[in-house]
């Protein structure tokens, strides 16, 4: 942002005065929000009016030559043409780049060389597979301090981030659909946070979280990185004026606060859409490796069904009319055999073995009915010529009445 002679001296002597432009004290920072996404890995985070949006993609891919056994991790800074109005003009006279190298470097130093991601555990099988990450950090609005608001918003993407799970066998890896099973985490061994200071009358004086007109009257800033364990990992400078040891030290003190206020508010506010999503988007079963409850239930109901039958007295073997004589009890099972009932194949050897018992002679005995299923062969190895003479005297028999009354009553003597 480019300002006139008479705004740097105003906020010059502003600073002096321990006042700020917009009414902050000198180590007050601008509030900040995070605003998860549905999409896992996307966040968007505000501090004051400077905004930025994160997006963290997963894919798995070839290790390189030299590192044959850690994944990959990449950072993308790149500006809105609608971030502020020089940025927008310069996008219209096609003089400007979307991507800020200098802006990019800051974000991998304080994220990948400070070792915040574990790249061992992106490694799926040495020299052949490993997981690679690419971070995209696009500046919305920029209102005063960009660094800050895009190297917090590439953590919180990576903290939000989900991979999709795998299993290995044998020399076979499987990577499981996210709907099927759920995403795993990424390996953060903590929460970076880089923290910028805006140095005024030669070093004497120092203000945190620099607004933009801020910046274009500072005579040089200190970008401080601290974990939420209140460890450095990293002190940058990038010219300008001296400063004290004794001033470097209230910077990391104020810097290890605001670490640990900022870290408290972004696990608070993914975990509220962790619950969320799940409650959106929950987790089916996979299919190759559960079964349908409702299809095992019908095929254990059918079982049952089938060892009911197959207990019902009967079942498979039709029961015979009952006989006054001899003649009607051939009679009918001539009828019988002219059309045998339906039998299937479990059920009829069971009840066969039910109702057959052969001894030692070889006789058969009845076992379940009023005749055994041995007669029943006999009648069906008798020649055309029985059958016929079987027919003809069931024939004369149905004819007939018995005792020659209409009644079927016997006269008396």
């Amino acid at each position: 942002m480019q300002v006139s002679t008479a705004e740097k001296q105003f906020v010059n002597e502003a600073v002096k005065s321990s006042i700020r432009v917009d009414g902050r004290r000198l180590d007050e920072t601008r509030e900040t929000k995070f605003h998860p996404l549905q999409t896992s890995g996307s966040v968007e985070v505000c501090i004051g009016m400077t905004r930025a949006l994160a997006c963290v993609e997963v894919e798995h891919t070839q290790p390189h030559p030299d590192r044959p056994s850690e994944g990959m991790v990449n950072f993308q800074v790149e500006y809105s043409p609608a971030a502020n109005q020089d940025r927008a003009f310069e996008f219209l006279m096609g003089s400007a780049s979307d991507q800020d190298p200098l802006l990019t470097r800051e974000v991998e130093r304080a994220i990948r060389d400070s070792r915040a991601l574990d790249t061992e555990a992106l490694c799926i099988i040495a020299n052949k597979l490993v997981w690679s990450l690419k971070v995209v950090i696009t500046i919305l609005d920029n209102c005063g301090n960009v660094s800050d608001v895009a190297q917090i918003a590439a953590i919180a993407a990576l903290k939000h981030a989900r991979r999709p799970d795998f299993t290995i066998s044998g020399r076979e890896v499987t990577i499981h659909p996210v709907t099927h099973r759920e995403a795993v985490p990424l390996p953060i061994n903590f929460m970076p946070i880089m923290t910028t200071f805006a140095l005024f009358d030669s070093g004497a004086v120092v203000l945190i979280d620099p607004s933009a007109q801020e910046e274009a009257a500072m005579d040089g800033k200190v970008a401080v990185v601290m974990n939420e364990h209140k460890e450095i990992c990293g002190i940058r400078k990038p010219g300008g004026v001296c400063i004290e040891k004794e001033l470097l030290v209230q910077m990391v003190k104020m810097a290890g606060a605001r670490t640990l206020k900022l870290k408290k508010e972004l696990t608070h506010s993914l975990l509220s859409s962790s619950e969320m999503l799940h409650k959106l988007s929950p987790v089916s079963p996979d299919p190759n490796l559960l079964v349908n409850s409702s299809s095992a239930q019908q095929a254990v109901h059918g079982a049952q069904d089938n060892v009911a039958e197959m207990k019902s007295p009967g079942h498979g073997h039709e029961e015979l009319p009952p006989a006054s004589s001899e003649i009607l009890a051939t009679a009918s099972y001539s009828r019988s055999k002219a059309s045998p009932p339906p039998r299937n194949g479990n059920t009829f050897q069971r009840n066969d073995a039910e109702m057959v018992h052969e001894d030692a002679s070889g006789t058969a005995n009845a076992g379940k009915g009023s005749k055994t299923s041995q007669d029943s062969k006999n009648l069906d190895s008798s020649d055309s010529d029985d059958d016929d003479s079987d027919e003809d005297l069931m024939a004369a028999v149905i004819s007939r009445p018995r005792g020659g009354g209409g009644s079927g009553r016997r006269k008396p003597k």
